[in-house]
């Protein structure tokens, strides 16, 4: 019976652990999301700039 009572205080941490973890997650997600974002964006930049060199050029 004490090693009920042992686990208990564990087991009462759970919800506060995976809401903690699922924070750190989302943070984590937006992070690369919007890292992946600029780079999509620099990338799109590069190619425009590209198409206006050409059409100058033509």
């Amino acid at each position: 019976m004490d090693a009920a009572f042992t686990f208990f205080p564990i087991v009462a941490l759970f919800p506060f652990i995976i809401s903690i973890g699922l924070a750190i997650f989302s943070i984590w997600f937006m992070i690369n999301l919007l890292r992946n974002q600029k780079e999509k964006n620099q990338i799109l930049t590069e190619i425009l700039h590209e198409m206006k060199h050409n059409e100058s050029n033509e």
